[in-house]
């Protein structure tokens, strides 16, 4: 369940929170370096706040003198005791969102790392994240933890002015390590009003801005790492350490190849603990070169955060469902075009259901809805993952279907009646069967790579239609439903205002090797059954070469209509990967 889902808004685009899953954390992790680059102004003079909070770690760090029985080294662990921030539901957990916490372990891990700085010169800090390039024990995970608590009054201001504008419900919750006393050196709690977490019924939700969000820090052991081997090759060549590195590294990419693009997880981890004992020793040995990776960081890399959209690393978008995405996607269209129909006789209803088509022509062609009617590359290492994903999505599909009606009628608050409603199950269970998607990719890709994307059935383009449509539909007292057996065979859609204003609506792809006859026996066959005047003939293309398909359709459809003695109409919807810079059609 997302947090968009739990409380029925659409992600707006001018809002960049992060639409955390409520029910299992997201293995993404907060950069500070990105937060020191941001423009949201919640954050933008934050870098002073971690200055200053290190600074006071670094003074009582001295005081210390490298002893654990000197009563500043208690002030310094109970200052560095940073507990997991659950309420962002972010990080590492176990199937839930309890996660694995960051507690007084951690503290003096993290006290020794600031001493391990003294020692090699370091007198402050202006990236605290680099303490995890030469101390053991700092992880991605606890770098988002320190970020999430020093920053945690930015992040509650930020949730609350985001409520705000959307009206979400909130109530009282008590937070921990809200704000550092400096002067009494300890950590203050309070009470805020915050969303509510269904799934953890005594925990808040916190937004975070989405560009925050990285797989890992930009300034990192790894990326330390990757730094020397580029740039200090000579230098560190017989370096047994660096013997070792490159060892792993060659390793891992043979291990990539062999298994494609699947994320290997076990072999991942071997790597970091043994690059993180190595970088360690490297930068002991070399502190300038910490310096000098961290200005390489700073002037000559785009550091860019986590794409939410691709999900290279399938930690967001596998739980989305089919009819999830594409309940978000049509709902955030129809919130950012709303449609004034007027539909009062029989010539604004059919402006009304022309308006409409245009309007799903626009989301498809210029609004990435054609994404919705393409599958996600696969490789064959995939192909076994797809089918079983397949099995499992049968069990939550009365549960999607649920989401996708829900979602779709919260976005306008319309509550449509039941005789308006269109009933999507039989569609959805078609939409989500990944198996059949690529078992009918052989047919017209034989002889392509078996990684390219191939076009999704037809039942896609008829539920993304309709999730476009049907809110307009309902807005303006307009029935759209979905055709039963009448005649020779159904067509899809059925568009009313009363009896006397009708129309029928036949969705196909390009791709079908009954086009033609789909528009007289089938399309044709039924508006005379039914003594409906007005079809549709919507066709989807996704490569140049149906437009001869369509064109032929063209140069028939004025002959059929006329001896049918009805009024037809063709629209052609380009959802090329490729699409030409003006439409021919």
């Amino acid at each position: 369940m997302f947090f968009s889902q739990e409380y029925r808004i659409s992600k707006i685009v001018e809002h960049d929170w992060f639409d955390a899953r409520l029910d299992d954390d997201t293995k993404l992790f907060i950069d500070p370096f990105l937060i020191f680059e941001t423009d949201v102004p919640h954050f933008r003079n934050t870098r002073n706040k971690f200055v200053d909070f290190f600074k006071v770690a670094f003074d009582l760090a001295i005081k210390t003198k490298g002893s654990e029985l000197h009563p500043a080294y208690k002030k310094l662990k109970n200052m560095l005791t940073f507990p997991e921030v659950p309420e962002l539901c972010l990080g590492y957990s176990q199937g839930s969102t309890s996660g694995s916490g960051t507690g007084g372990g951690f503290a003096t891990i993290l006290a020794g790392g600031i001493l391990d700085a003294i020692s090699l010169g370091r007198m402050s800090l202006n990236h605290f994240e680099e303490l995890e390039i030469f101390t053991t024990g700092i992880g991605k995970d606890r770098v988002s933890d320190v970020t999430a608590n020093i920053l945690k009054q930015e992040f509650i201001q930020y949730t609350k002015q985001i409520c705000d504008e959307l009206n979400i419900p909130t109530r009282n919750f008590h937070i921990k390590n809200i704000h550092f006393d400096e002067r009494n050196l300890r950590w203050n709690s309070a009470y805020y009003r915050l969303p509510q977490n269904p799934y953890r019924l005594k925990q808040a939700v916190i937004l975070v801005p989405s560009s925050f969000l990285r797989l890992s820090p930009a300034i990192s052991s790894t990326g330390f790492m990757d730094y020397i081997w580029e740039y200090k090759d000579e230098e560190i060549r017989n370096d047994l350490n660096y013997l070792i590195y490159e060892e792993i590294k060659e390793k891992i990419k043979k291990k990539d190849l062999e298994e494609g693009e699947e994320f290997v997880e076990e072999e991942t981890k071997k790597r970091n603990l043994k690059t993180k004992s190595i970088s360690v020793q490297i930068a002991k040995k070399h502190p300038e070169w910490i310096d000098e990776f961290i200005d390489h960081i700073e002037n000559e890399v785009e550091i860019l955060p986590y794409d939410l959209e691709q999900d290279k690393s399938r930690l967001y978008q596998p739980h989305k469902t089919t009819a999830e995405k594409v309940a978000e996607k049509t709902t955030n269209f129809i919130y950012s075009n709303p449609l004034q129909l007027t539909a009062i006789d029989s010539r604004t209803f059919l402006d009304s259901i022309n308006m409409m088509i245009e309007q799903y022509r626009v989301f498809i062609e210029e609004n990435a809805g054609w994404e919705l009617l393409w599958n996600e590359k696969r490789s064959l290492q995939t192909k076994k993952k797809s089918e079983e994903e397949y099995e499992e999505s049968k069990k939550i599909q009365s549960s999607d279907n649920q989401h996708l009606n829900k979602d779709s009628n919260a976005a306008l608050d319309i509550q449509p009646d039941t005789a308006s409603q269109v009933s999507f199950s039989d569609s959805l269970n078609e939409l989500d069967e990944q198996k059949e998607d690529l078992d009918d990719s052989n047919n017209r890709n034989n002889g392509k790579k078996k990684e390219e994307r191939v076009p999704k059935k037809e039942n896609a383009a008829q539920i993304t239609f309709v999730s476009v449509v049907r809110s307009y539909c309902q807005a303006n007292n307009i029935d759209l439903t979905r055709e039963a057996n009448i005649g020779r065979g159904p067509v899809d859609f059925k568009f009313s205002s009363g009896y006397s204003d009708r129309a029928l609506l036949e969705v196909k792809l390009a791709s079908n090797p009954k086009l033609l006859k789909g528009l007289e026996s089938q399309l044709t066959t039924y508006l005379r059954a039914e003594q409906i005047k007005y079809g549709y003939y919507l066709i989807i293309f996704h490569y140049k070469e149906d437009l001869k398909k369509i064109e032929e359709v063209r140069e028939s459809i004025d002959v059929i209509a006329e001896r049918y003695a009805v009024d037809l109409k063709l629209i052609a919807i380009d959802a090329s990967l490729e699409k030409p810079s003006a439409s021919t059609l």
